[in-house]
Parts: structure tokens; C-alpha cells; sequence
């Protein structure tokens, strides 16, 4: 029997079985041309990208599912029409995110400036009086996914792209798509770091 909610993405890989809530939209359709695949990435470096995949999911999911899954506070605060609440989370406590500042500062440990601008521009989050709200809204349930596998491709010594291959399940089914869907994580060396550039687009398995 199936036991995944929402938008669970269970991952299996040779050292065992992972499980992910995942967060990946369900967005238009793009092609990726293949000269401007490199290179294949070796196990090693592909454990070291899917660290850092680990930590983008956590962190994206704090934009994707919003109050449905950070603690606040029960008091509302209305900008305009918008309800925003405390954000009161020991996750955010033990990470030392407080403030709107604080939070851009860790974003930008783990997505590019650009990136974290444009997750920012959602105003998920806003300062209010000092402090850290989140905005009273949420998400719902949605699509889901079982991945089938990951790999890592080189495309130059600046970008490299973490692409899983994964059965589509449409909100509301217990059957998955006949063909699989490839995601790809776009990551940018920027800083000195390795950081994610964007969340991905569906592409359609190019076998």
C-alpha cells in the first residue's frame, strides 16, 4: 500500500531507500539541447550534490507550504489584506534566522543572490516590528512524485545539474504517468560555493 501525502518523493538510491517531501512544480515544458551536456560526475560528487540538494528541498519548502509547516505565532498582524504571523520556530531559532535580514543572509549560503531575490519577491516573509512574519496562507496538497534515480552532469567549470528522473502522480491519482519527468537543479559556482540557481521545469525523459 502507498503511503505518501502531498508531495512525497521517495528516493531510492544504491545505498538504501531516501525519503523527501518534495516540492517540484509542475511547470511548462522545456528541452534541454544535448551538446551542452559535458560530462557525467562520478559517485562521490554526486553524494556531495545531493547534500546540497537535501538542504535546497528544506529550506525551499519554507516558500513552497509556507504556514502549513513553519510554527508561528497565533497573534495576526494584517498588512493590507494579508495575514503575516510570528514566525516561531525552533528550526529558525536554532539557524539564528530572527529577522528578514537574517534570513537573506542563510539563503544565500544555499541559492545564488538572484535566486534568493526572486524567493524573497514572494513575500513569503516580512519584517514586522523587528521580527520575522510569515504570511497566513496555505498550501494545499498537490502532485507527487517517485524518484527513480539521480545523476549529476558538468556542463562547464561554472554550472553543474542535478537531474532526477522521476514517475509523475497529477493531483488526485494513485497512478503515475506512463513516462517519466526529469528535473533538473541548476548549480552555479558563485562566491566560492556551489549554489542553486533556480527550481526546476519539467522536462520530458530524453531516452
Amino acid at each position: 500500500m502507498r503511503k505518501y501525502l502531498f508531495c512525497i518523493l521517495a528516493v531510492c538510491l544504491l545505498t538504501g531507500c531516501r525519503n523527501d517531501l518534495d516540492v517540484l512544480p509542475e511547470t511548462a515544458e522545456i528541452s534541454i539541447p544535448e551538446e551542452t551536456v559535458q560530462e557525467p560526475a562520478g559517485a562521490d560528487e554526486t553524494a556531495v550534490f545531493l547534500a546540497y540538494y537535501d538542504a535546497a528541498m528544506s529550506v525551499y519548502q519554507w516558500f513552497h507550504w509556507g504556514c502549513d509547516r513553519i510554527g508561528h505565532g497565533e497573534e495576526q498582524i494584517r498588512i493590507g489584506n494579508v495575514p503575516y504571523y510570528t514566525v516561531d520556530d525552533p528550526v529558525f531559532a536554532d539557524l539564528g534566522i530572527g529577522t528578514a535580514a537574517e534570513l537573506r543572509a542563510y539563503l544565500q549560503t544555499i541559492f545564488t543572490e538572484a535566486f534568493t531575490d526572486e524567493l524573497l519577491s514572494r513575500e513569503i516573509f516580512a519584517d514586522i516590528d523587528g521580527r520575522l512574519h510569515i504570511v497566513g496562507a496555505s498550501r494545499g496538497g498537490g502532485a507527487w512524485l517517485e524518484a527513480r534515480e539521480f545523476h549529476l552532469v558538468t556542463i562547464d567549470k561554472n554550472r553543474k545539474e542535478l537531474v532526477c528522473r522521476a514517475a509523475f502522480y497529477p493531483t488526485g491519482s494513485m497512478e503515475p504517468e506512463e513516462e517519466l519527468r526529469a528535473y533538473v537543479f541548476p548549480f552555479v559556482l558563485e562566491n566560492d560555493a556551489w549554489l542553486l540557481d533556480d527550481w526546476p521545469a519539467v522536462i520530458r525523459d530524453r531516452e
